[in-house]
């Protein structure tokens, strides 16, 4: 459900309008709680409880004001001051306690969760909405989707196509990179994928790119195709002297796993689920590590970016993990995915463009309804 569509430009200079907007928000979420609505043909009263708050990295830091953030990491090896910390929900990235600590169970950082709070201003949400008083960081939870197919999943596969260049038969890059697109789109025809991209291309994969091989697009679905594909590719790849393809292909079969169970799982997942995807993705953030180690060694530092959204899905991992071992159940973190949610933002974008400039926010609120109930009588909830 769409309940504001301010343009960017209304807050761009002033972040308090912003600020005022999401507080407008939180109050009347509280109202949907304290007073609820009534059904006019039954009688009854209905509340809504909202038990957290999701979005991709940036709307969280926004609406949570934190300053220990994705964009707060320290990007020199010699900072100013000491290092502000990369985690709202922990203190990893701070002195003493390093984000890139992603192996097994017993991370430096685990011990620093919920100890010092990633705001200097309370927000809207925890200050008009219920939520764990003893760790209100909970309420703000990441998208695993946003995390991965959106994030360090792009630079995995950048990465991984970058290491097995060199393997390849064809005798030069031009070639190589020929070879690439067409099994691509080849292994689309034969499962019935959209390719979304015509080739693949050496600045789609961050090919020389010193910064580090981030993944030059920026749509889930042709990451998740990526990532499937992969697995196929690699098997026809010659093998690397130190086996890392192999492992590449292994821990990219893993990732592929997790999400197949999650998808098909509900809103809540058994210890037998829970451990299976706590062990598939602490086992591909081994293999991320072992990888990005190997690289550095070779001079390419640039491979296997150990970006702070590796440290959030360590984080996640973790809490499946932890909770399905001590309480034998876990929420799924799928249902803090933003998928659906955003197509829902990209159809009301679609409409901003088609309203006068002037009333834009208020013109694609109205034409939102109209369409929303267009689509409720359509599905008969709505006479």
């Amino acid at each position: 459900m769409v309940v504001n569509a301010m343009p960017k430009t209304s807050y761009d200079t002033n972040p308090e309008v912003f600020n005022e907007a999401m507080d407008h928000v939180a109050r009347s979420l509280q109202r949907c709680l304290q007073q609820g609505f009534v059904d006019p043909d039954t009688g009854e009263r209905y509340r809504i409880a909202i038990i957290a708050v999701k979005g991709d990295a940036p709307y969280l830091t926004k609406t949570g004001h934190f300053y220990r953030s994705y964009n707060t990491f320290a990007k020199r090896g010699q900072e100013r001051g000491p290092p502000k910390g990369v985690c709202p929900y922990c203190l990893a990235g701070t002195r003493d306690f390093p984000a890139e600590d992603l192996v097994g169970c017993n991370p430096c950082w685990l011990t620093t969760v919920g100890v010092k709070l990633p705001w200097l201003r309370t927000p809207a949400f925890i200050r008009h909405l219920p939520h764990d008083r003893g760790n209100p960081t909970n309420m703000y939870k990441s998208d695993i989707w946003h995390v991965v197919h959106l994030g360090f999943g792009r630079s995995w596969v950048a990465s991984v196509i970058q290491m097995a260049l060199p393997f390849l038969q064809q005798p030069n890059l031009e070639e190589k990179w020929g070879y690439i697109s067409e099994d691509y789109t080849a292994w689309c025809r034969a499962n019935k994928k959209q390719c979304h991209i015509s080739k693949v291309t050496p600045y789609l994969m961050s090919y020389g790119d010193a910064s580090g091989a981030m993944g030059n697009w920026h749509k889930g679905a042709l990451s998740c195709n990526f990532m499937q594909w992969l697995v196929d590719f690699l098997g026809k790849v010659p093998g690397d002297p130190d086996g890392l393809l192999l492992q590449c292909r292994q821990a990219t079969y893993r990732m592929n796993s997790m999400f197949s169970t999650l998808y098909k799982a509900g809103a809540f997942i058994d210890v037998n689920e829970g451990s299976f995807v706590a062990e598939q993705g602490l086992q591909f953030l081994r293999c991320y590590v072992t990888c990005a180690g190997a690289m550095f060694r070779q001079q390419k530092q640039f491979l296997f970016p150990l970006y702070p959204k590796l440290h959030i899905f360590h984080h996640l991992m973790l809490n499946i993990k932890f909770k399905c071992d001590n309480l034998g159940l876990c929420e799924s973190p799928m249902i803090f995915s933003c998928q659906m949610d955003e197509d829902t933002v990209g159809r009301t974008s679609r409409l901003s463009r088609r309203v006068s400039i002037r009333l834009v926010g208020y013109r694609s609120l109205q034409r939102y309804l109209i369409c929303a109930y267009a689509a409720y009588v359509k599905a008969k909830l709505l006479g």
